[in-house]
């Protein structure tokens, strides 16, 4: 949604505080990032907080991604980055959430790989060994609410990540035989992964897996625990269902640290 209709719509006014947690995965290509990522991850943050004094708003909470970095490798992680700064430049009483990837019923990451367990026989896997550590949606949303009011929360900016780092490989195994669909995950070697990325984002619709989506949450180290209390009314584990495409379900064990 583009700033200007938000701002005739009026759903500014009359509000105490802004949440923006707009955010796309896929882009035409461009440097340092096409314009659908400019748009939404860097105008549509900048013409809001600028917008925000006007309607009398101080407090701004903002959704990024875990490795949003301006001089990141992928356009996502780019645009993700300079939407920060704009948030962080406005003079707001901002605070930043940089999730991992986030899990949850119909979401677009286990439940893609359940999907594509159901129709092929086989998984085979770009970055196979690439390490993430989901989170889950519930845990985000209560980041999100238990900031609101939180004064020690202004100007930060949180990494929230579940406690556990996982290959990717036990994700999409993970996935694949919680839908009931136990599949062999074969790892694919670089090239193969670039072209199996590319051919997928040529596909009509938006792609089961692009490149954005190879790059995006991909962990370093362990995120230690430095938002908890936030992420949840008590911090420590929590088993959480997942729907998955397919049928089935199973519970993946998370709780959103940073």
């Amino acid at each position: 949604m583009r700033a200007e209709t938000i701002q005739q719509r009026g759903q500014l006014a009359g509000r105490d505080a802004v949440i923006n947690l707009v955010g796309i995965l896929q882009g035409s290509r461009g440097m340092p990032y096409g314009p659908e990522f400019a748009r939404a991850h860097v105008e549509l943050p900048r013409r809001i907080v600028v917008r925000c004094p006007a309607h009398g708003i101080r407090r701004c909470l903002h959704m990024s991604a875990l490795g949003a970095d301006s001089k990141g490798p992928s356009m996502y992680q780019r645009s993700k980055g300079d939407g920060e700064a704009a948030v962080r430049d406005s003079g707001l009483d901002w605070t930043i959430f940089q999730p991992s990837v986030i899990f949850g019923p119909e979401d677009r990451f286990l439940n893609t790989f359940a999907m594509l367990a159901s129709i092929a026989p086989v998984l085979p896997i770009a970055n196979a060994e690439a390490r993430f550590q989901p989170i889950w949606v519930g845990e985000v949303a209560d980041a999100f609410v238990n900031a609101l009011d939180e004064s020690r929360t202004i100007h930060r900016t949180y990494e929230l990540a579940g406690p556990k780092i996982y290959a990717l490989r036990e994700l999409v195994q993970f996935a694949a035989n919680a839908s009931g669909h136990r599949r062999p995950v074969i790892g694919l070697p670089g090239a193969l992964a670039r072209a199996q990325a590319m051919l997928m984002e040529l596909a009509p619709g938006e792609p089961l897996l692009s490149r954005a989506r190879r790059a995006r949450h991909v962990v370093d180290g362990d995120v230690t625990a430095g938002a908890q209390g936030l992420a949840g009314p008590q911090p420590g584990h929590a088993r959480r269902h997942v729907a998955h495409a397919g049928g089935g379900g199973d519970d993946l064990d998370v709780v959103a640290r940073a």
